[in-house]
């Protein structure tokens, strides 16, 4: 408050005495605290863990159907948060992540797309799979990752010297049970396509249980060659 110019005040105006207090007090001194209109706190769900056994999956589910197990919750900002787990996007009809720099919250799953195949020691095709979504907003992202395959060039091995082309992968719905459904796929072995006649191939959910929630633990491969 700059109490202390009072004593030497009169030397600053022509040795005139205008306050005349060697010693002044002050009662009712407030003090009035002041903060920024925004919140100091900040949301942070990156240590949020899935409490599982609270789990209750409803019937007719895309994870009833592809024996999807829940892995973990997951968060960021960004406006394209597939390929920051390096996914292979899963088309849905009717359905797209706002492209935007905002945050978005998603869970990740394990999926079982069986093996690689006899000639590879029966490598598990342990995979993950992603669902995404932003607030205030219908829209949502799906994406697969696979072992040794990169969404750049989504090229799976199989039997160590087949190669399959994944041009595209779309999740359909047939009124009961989800599929994913593989759109163009190519065969290559040795390095050449294979050149049969149009390919067809989906994934869908076995018979197999899971011992704790009765869901099937491993996808079957359908696949169809014709003109």
């Amino acid at each position: 408050m700059g109490f202390n110019v009072l004593a030497n005040f009169s030397a600053n105006i022509g040795g005139l005495d205008i306050f005349g207090f060697s010693s002044l007090g002050l009662n009712g001194i407030k003090l009035d605290m002041f903060c920024e209109p925004s919140t100091p706190f900040q949301f942070n769900p990156s240590d949020a863990l899935p409490d599982l056994d609270s789990l209750i999956v409803r019937g007719s589910s895309l994870i009833q159907s592809l024996g999807l197990n829940l892995d973990g919750f997951i968060s960021g900002v960004g406006n394209d948060p597939l390929a920051a787990f390096g996914c292979i996007e899963i088309k849905i009809e009717g359905s797209a992540l706002p492209d935007t720099d905002g945050p978005w919250y998603g869970l990740r799953f394990n999926i079982h797309l069986g093996s690689l195949g006899e000639l590879v020691s029966k490598s598990n095709l342990k995979s993950s799979l992603y669902l995404i979504w932003r607030p205030g907003n219908t829209g949502i992202a799906i994406g697969i990752t696979i072992p040794g395959v990169s969404p750049e060039k989504a090229t799976l091995p199989l039997q160590g010297v087949l190669k399959l082309a994944l041009p595209q992968i779309k999740l359909k719905f047939d009124g009961t049970n989800f599929r994913l459904e593989i759109e163009e796929p190519e065969l290559f072995m040795l390095g050449q396509k294979y050149k049969g006649g149009n390919m067809e191939l989906s994934l869908f959910g076995t018979n197999a249980a899971h011992p704790l929630t009765d869901l099937p633990i491993e996808l079957a491969w359908y696949g169809k060659f014709g003109d």
